[in-house]
């Protein structure tokens, strides 16, 4: 009987939300070799816009604010999570490159 509620809920939760989807990023050669796994697209969902939005640096340095404040995105209110807050850098990171 728990097998099957566990079951059920393990369909529930797929149906409701997919499975995430990860992607292994390469930064660096050699000794500077870094590797890391991330949830592709956890921003778009966290900040609720679809997929196909591109963030813009300047957008994303504007939202950019201490964990624990208030910030409105797209005419939404948001508390930065430190969660959140290390998705914001990552992007940043990732679009400045060298």
């Amino acid at each position: 009987m728990v097998v099957e509620f566990l079951s059920r809920n393990k369909m529930l939760s797929n149906i409701i939300m997919p499975p995430k989807k990860t992607q292994r990023i390469t930064l660096g050669e050699g000794k500077d070799k870094n590797t890391f796994t991330i949830k592709k697209g956890a921003l778009h969902r966290q900040l609720g816009v679809p997929d196909s939005y591109k963030f813009s640096k300047a957008e994303l340095r504007k939202i950019n604010v201490e964990t624990g404040k208030k910030f409105e995105w797209k005419g939404k209110p948001k508390t930065m999570t430190p969660l959140l807050k290390k998705r914001i850098t990552l992007a940043l990171t990732l679009m400045s490159g060298k």
